[in-house]
Parts: C-alpha cells; structure tokens; sequence
C-alpha cells in the first residue's frame, strides 16, 4: 500500500468538534519523486484537501473537515490517491462540547 505510518488504519475512528477545523494527516510514498494529491471518494460536505508536501522522505496532506451543527454525527470519510485504486476510509464521530 503507498499509504504509510503514521497514518490512521482503515476504518479508524476519529472525534471531531462541530464548527472546528479538525485535521486528518495522511502519509504516502512519493510517486516518481513527486507527491500525489489526495481527492475524497464520497460526497462528505466541509472537507479541504491542502496540497501534498514532503517531509521526512514522506509526502504528506493535511485534510480539514469542519463539521457544522446540522452535519451527521457520524461520517464516513475515505481518501483517495488521485489516480489510483488507492482509499483509505475514516469514521468520523462529530460531538458538539455547547450542548
């Protein structure tokens, strides 16, 4: 798998605030040198995807999901390497600390 350490299994659970940014870092092998992009497999709104970076030999993409009130408690979420068969996939549990 390009996927690398320290990125969360497939199916890992994450807790994420309502209205807070809440970021997920994925790691992959570089491909030919260059880093590839992530793009999310699934309709999930408030997800941004930031350019890949390198780092440690590594590349790296920081992916914010912002959560708003009305947005389902419970998300999945998969990544997916631009290009490829690829995806890592996440359960996102949104908890609101106001009510």
């Amino acid at each position: 798998s390009p996927f690398q350490k320290p990125t969360l299994n497939d199916n890992s659970t994450v807790k994420c605030q309502v209205n807070t940014a809440c970021h997920i870092l994925t790691y992959t092998d570089t491909e030919n040198g260059i880093c590839p992009d992530l793009t999310q497999a699934g309709l999930v709104d408030n997800i941004y995807f930031f350019p890949a970076s390198m780092k440690d030999g590594k590349c790296v993409v920081d992916t914010t999901f912002t959560p708003s009130g009305n947005q389902a408690s419970s998300n999945r979420i998969c990544m997916n390497i631009r290009n490829s068969d690829h995806t890592r996939c996440l359960n996102v549990q949104v908890e609101d600390t106001l009510k």
